[in-house]
């Protein structure tokens, strides 16, 4: 590692730098692509790694906000992006950038860093992040999809023209976010490039309710297919975010109905969107893949601790350990007036990043423990643990980054 230079890239190094990350994940370098790596969101805060002068891997990160239990937001590097060229690899070129990037989050004053990629899971655990959400992929058959009477309702369900929508929608997400852990502030670059035109392949919907427009979709048709003379298309849901229940069923109404679609896929939806409760016949709607969705590594364990709000229970002294940021190291008394560092011996003991997935709520601290992951030296802290940190939502980010 001591022949490896990281540095931030210059503007005549981004080409190689984007053509490498590309390579890296097995896509094909665009122009659409590589103008998107161009935009401002995380240009200046892209870092390459050299080995004896050549270009061997290339890691970003951009500035944001997560929500936290209790509805706060804590300031969080969003990373990604990390690649390293193939025949490079296995010497210590992600470990260096991984180093020097968290080292910048901190100095920035930022918290947190927050990934996402599910492929990434064992590596970057590595450096201390642990998995903080999941996530499900959905198919439901719309044709036989049919929701009962009872269903959370109200409100209508209108289609905008995209160029018209891009505000509105933006607002609504925020909404949205403000209320479920796990979601961050999306930035314009993050919303689908070609929402804006005219010749855009992706519909939207708006749900407007008793208090305003409070949910919206983003879908597209996929696999057309001619079954003698009638047309079929499946639907391939890219965003849905509500800020009630009403809106979410309604949209998802909406969506069963259209016509002449078979099937309607939907990735990386919440955990706790149990659609297949409001059907008629629940097995119309099937869970392909449960998966972790991001990655969270905590960089200023006070303060992101402070940030959350947490349920009454008995205080419990958790001690945490930190290999790589060892100011972190200590015990921090946690009750449901706050937190603060504390001489008092630890009950449970854990590393920064299992602590990163019970942060969210993603996970309770008793499943950790019985996973081997927490060192409970005192029984009867690990209920008011679990207590203290039981989420009212599910975690859940919902954007790709």
């Amino acid at each position: 590692m001591s022949d490896i230079t990281i540095r931030p890239l210059h503007v005549h190094e981004q080409r190689e730098a984007y053509e490498l990350a590309m390579r890296a994940y097995h896509l094909s370098p665009t122009d659409s692509g590589w103008k998107r790596w161009l935009e401002p969101l995380s240009a200046d805060r892209r870092f390459g790694a050299f080995l004896h002068g050549t270009l061997a891997g290339v890691i970003s990160a951009f500035s944001t906000e997560l929500t936290v239990p209790g509805g706060r937001t804590l300031t969080v590097a969003a990373t990604g992006g990390a690649a390293v060229r193939a025949d490079y690899s296995r010497r210590g070129v992600l470990t260096a950038l991984m180093q020097e990037q968290l080292r910048d989050c901190a100095e920035r004053g930022e918290k947190a860093t927050y990934g996402w990629g599910p492929t990434s899971a064992t590596l970057y655990g590595r450096y201390g992040s642990g998995i903080a959400t999941n996530s499900k992929n959905v198919h439901i058959t719309s044709r036989n999809a049919i929701f009962r009477n009872d269903t959370p309702t109200g409100g209508a369900v209108r289609m905008l023209r995209n160029s018209d929508a891009i505000p509105l929608i933006q607002e609504i997400y925020q909404s949205a976010a403000s209320y479920r852990p796990g979601m961050i502030r999306r930035p314009t670059g993050l919303w689908p490039d070609d929402l804006g035109s005219t010749s855009s392949e992706h519909n939207v919907a708006v749900h407007t309710g008793p208090q305003g427009d409070d949910g919206f979709v983003l879908y597209r048709p996929v696999n057309f297919s001619h079954d003698g003379p009638n047309l079929q298309a499946d639907l391939f849901v890219d965003d849905l975010h509500t800020t009630n229940p009403h809106a979410m069923s309604d949209l998802w109404r909406f969506l069963t109905s259209i016509d002449l679609t078979s099937e309607i896929y939907a990735p990386m939806r919440p955990i706790d969107e149990f659609i297949d409760l409001m059907l008629i016949d629940p097995r119309q709607y099937r869970v392909g893949e449960v998966q972790d969705h991001t990655l969270l590594r905590i960089l200023d364990v006070l303060e992101a601790l402070a940030a959350r709000s947490y349920r009454r229970a008995k205080p419990v002294v958790m001690g945490i350990v930190d290999r790589l940021f060892p100011e972190n190291d200590g015990n921090y008394r946690i009750s449901s007036q706050g937190v603060e560092r504390t001489g008092h011996a630890a009950q449970v003991r854990m590393g920064v990043e299992t602590l990163a997935m019970i942060y969210l709520g993603a996970w309770s601290p008793s499943t950790l423990a019985i996973a081997g992951r927490i060192n409970v030296l005192d029984a009867e802290a690990i209920s008011a643990a679990d207590e203290l940190f039981r989420p009212t939502t599910a975690p859940w980010c919902g954007t790709s980054f």
